[in-house]
This record gives C-alpha cells, sequence and structure tokens, in this order.
C-alpha cells in the first residue's frame, strides 16, 4: 500500500512537472506574442557579425582610429593590451564588443586621445561616441530578438502556482505555496514572460521536482491530519487564578465585573492557549482563526480606542477599532497562517491608552554602571547590587518609574474591557480533501 502511494505521488510530481515543461496553451502563446519586448524586424536584422551603419565605420570611424589612436594601441604599441588596427565592425563576438566597450569608456572619460596628444574636434568625437552606442544598442536587441519567432516557454512561477491549484484542487497555507517555495523568474526589457527569459538549469529543474513532489504529496492524501481542529478559549476573569495575576496587581490593569480593563499594555493569556497535541499555542504550521470579546470606554478623551492582537516575537497580528460599549461586547476576529517554528503567546493590549509611569534617570544611569561592572568581570558584584535593589524595592522606584500625576483617578480615563480571547486551529478542510476526489 505504502508502495503504491509513493509511486503514485511520483507520477504526481512528474505530470506536474510535464505541466510546467510543457504548459503553454494558444492563449499563452498569445500572450507571450503581445508581450514580447520590441524586436526588429525579421527582414531588417542584420547578418551576424555585421553593422547596421557600414557606411559611417569605413568613413568616419576607422579613420579617426587611425589618426588618433593607432599610435599607441597598434602594431607596435598596444597600451592596455589594447589594439584598434586589428579591431573589426563587430559587435555580436565577445572579444570584439568587449573592445568596443573600452574604447567607448575611454573616449568618455577623455583618455582617448591622451591630454598630451592632439585632440581631434569635437564633432568627430561625438560621431565617433554615437555610432559606437547605436550599434552596442542594435546588438543588444537582437541577442534578445527570437527572430519574429513565438518560441515555447516554460510557465512562470504565478502561472504554475495557479495551474496546480485550478488543477489539483489543493490550497497552501501561506509560505507553502509553489509561488512562494520557487526562486523567482527573470525578465528581460521589463517582461516577465519572455521566452528568452525564463531559463532552464539544472538547480531550477531540482527546485521544480522537488515542488512538484510536494504537491503531489499534498494532493493524494489518504490518512486524516495528525494534529486534530480545536477551539481554546481563555476567559480573563480567571485572571487573578492563574500566573498572569501580578498583572491586576498595577494601576494599569483591573478586574471589573468579570471584565478585564485594561488602561496601558496588554494583557496575557500565558499556557491557557496551548493545544494538546505538543503543548503549543501554534502546533503545526497552518491557518488559525483568533477571536476577542471585547468592549470600550473612550473616556473623558473621547478618541475611538484601538486594540492589538500580537503573538510572540512576530508582534502585532492584527489591530482593531473597538466600538462596542461596556454592557454590549463584541467580538473581533482574524484568520492568519502562523508558524509553528515560532513560539510565543498571545496578548491584547490597548493601544492608545494613557501613559501611567515616568521614567526614572536615575534608574538608566545605576543599569549602566551595573553593566559596566558585568563588562569589567565584576559579574558577581554587579549581580549582588541589582538583588539588593530588587530586595529594598529600589527596583520599582527606579526602573518602572513613579505614577504620573493625570493616572491617579483613573475614573475618567480611556480603557478597554476583555472578555476572552480564543483560538481555533489548525482550520482543516474536510475529509478526504477534494484535490484527492480530484486526482
Amino acid at each position: 500500500m505504502i508502495s503504491g502511494i509513493f509511486q503514485m505521488s511520483l507520477r504526481w510530481a512528474g505530470l506536474l512537472c510535464g505541466i510546467w515543461l510543457c504548459g503553454v496553451s494558444h492563449r499563452l502563446l498569445a500572450q507571450t506574442s503581445a508581450k514580447e519586448a520590441p524586436q526588429p524586424a525579421a527582414d531588417q536584422s542584420p547578418p551576424a557579425g555585421a553593422v547596421r551603419d557600414a557606411e559611417t565605420f569605413h568613413k568616419q570611424v576607422r579613420p579617426f582610429l587611425t589618426a588618433h589612436c593607432i599610435k599607441c594601441h597598434g602594431p607596435k604599441k598596444a597600451e592596455g593590451k589594447l589594439r584598434l588596427d586589428t579591431l573589426a565592425a563587430d559587435f555580436v563576438t565577445r572579444a570584439a564588443a568587449d573592445q568596443w566597450i573600452e574604447v567607448l569608456n575611454r573616449v568618455n572619460l577623455g583618455e582617448m586621445p591622451p591630454k598630451d596628444e592632439s585632440q581631434p574636434p569635437a564633432a568627430d568625437l561625438e560621431r565617433v561616441t554615437d555610432w559606437i552606442t547605436a550599434e552596442l544598442s542594435l546588438s543588444r536587441q537582437r541577442a534578445q530578438s527570437s527572430g519574429g519567432r513565438v518560441l515555447l516557454r516554460r510557465l512562470t512561477r504565478f502561472e504554475y502556482a495557479n495551474t496546480v491549484r485550478s488543477l489539483l484542487d489543493v490550497d497552501f497555507v501561506e509560505g507553502e505555496s509553489p509561488l512562494e517555495r520557487l526562486p523567482p523568474d527573470g525578465s528581460l526589457a521589463g517582461f516577465d514572460r519572455v521566452s528568452k527569459a525564463l531559463l532552464l538549469d539544472p538547480s531550477l529543474m531540482e527546485a521544480y521536482l522537488t515542488v512538484g513532489q510536494e504537491v503531489a504529496s499534498r494532493a493524494v492524501v489518504f490518512r486524516p491530519p495528525l494534529t486534530s481542529q480545536r477551539t481554546l478559549r481563555f476567559s480573563y476573569a480567571t485572571m487573578p487564578d492563574t500566573a498572569m495575576a501580578y498583572q491586576l496587581n498595577s494601576r494599569e490593569m483591573a478586574l471589573d465585573g468579570g471584565l478585564v480593563v485594561v488602561m496601558e499594555g496588554a494583557a496575557r493569556a500565558y499556557a491557557k492557549l496551548r493545544h494538546p497535541f505538543n503543548n503549543q499555542e501554534i502546533p503545526v504550521t497552518g491557518k488559525y482563526r483568533v477571536r476577542v470579546r471585547a468592549a470600550a470606554d473612550r473616556g473623558q478623551r473621547g478618541e475611538p480606542i484601538y486594540l492589538d492582537v500580537s503573538y510572540g516575537a512576530a508582534g502585532r497580528q492584527a489591530r482593531f477599532r473597538v466600538d462596542a460599549p461596556r454592557n454590549e461586547p463584541a467580538i473581533y476576529e482574524f484568520e492568519k497562517t502562523f508558524d509553528a517554528f515560532e513560539p510565543g503567546e498571545f496578548q491584547v493590549g490597548l493601544v492608545n491608552g494613557v501613559k501611567f509611569r515616568a521614567g526614572n534617570a536615575e534608574w538608566y544611569h545605576l543599569n549602566g554602571e551595573l553593566t559596566k561592572l558585568a563588562e569589567q568581570g565584576n559579574s558577581r558584584e554587579a549581580t549582588r547590587i541589582k538583588a539588593r535593589l530588587r530586595a529594598e524595592g529600589g527596583y520599582d522606584q527606579t526602573a518602572r518609574g513613579s505614577y504620573l500625576s493625570p493616572v491617579l483617578h483613573t475614573e475618567t480615563l480611556p480603557k478597554l474591557y476583555l472578555d476572552w480571547i480564543e483560538l481555533i486551529g489548525p482550520i482543516q478542510g474536510e475529509h478526504p480533501p477534494q484535490s484527492l476526489k480530484t486526482v
């Protein structure tokens, strides 16, 4: 059974890569033809190795080089290993084109002819540089041209991702779709669907094979997921009985009739939304729904109240304007893909509250002195002093600062009321998935 599944997955990987390599419909061909960068017509393209304006080369450019450049870049002397007596009117051969670019750069910089040599008229210099520039531009266009033909090309990563989604009915969470797993496509003259920009090399082929196998394993699923969808809720009314009780001992937060009142900062939900699968709030990478029941009091300022939902080091995940009154809390929710490799906890905070404490310059100075002691290798003394400060209450008086006078009376301050926070996930569809039915 397992062998059969593995073989089926490999066949699907091959099919998906085939879609990528050969997925060119008449519509895409038409788009490619329309979006190709401007090309010279086939009957106007000069043969390889030639130039468009050979007359200017023979009548003006070659005589200019002979008169002003062969002395230093000729058969008897070739400064910088640059010989111009044998330089042909060739912008196709790499070596010759590089020499013409060198000539153009030196002329533009005023190095050719040298300042101690007789200088040519400015008009002659302009004609030579204009001719080189025009021929280089034509050579670049010719190299990018397909000769008027519409070439078959591979799908771009955007087209590949859309094709997989439409063909197999496979949905991917953020960060795991083919669009995000494949390297960026090339572009040519600002166009990203040009055949010559969509190159194929062994490393890119390997990347598409890997993605094809992942798509096949996602589409052909026989077993239900190991991690079941759960709905976990933390009621803020229970905070006094949890490790977060310390937050209610400050003036910034309080408990009022089963609701936690936040006037500054954020209320934690530490360890109360953990999934039983592995005791983490985000057990596996996937899509989750976060719901918060909250209300607000604008206070004397009368400004709208905003709440932030944050998660660990990832920071803010959503922001809401809370207009629900104290006696009629409302639910504010959002869905997002969370990464299981970024552990953390959910917090809900008041964005535009009132600042309760003023920093104390004495603490910052003292903390700097303690840091110096630690850097000098005297960490034991630094630790002893810091422990003594905490034991004597010095930490609260200095690090956290003193309360500001406007917050001595909190009745008129803006407030955020929190009832509960709920985490639902990982959100999963039906089983077996639609992709398996499609296959």
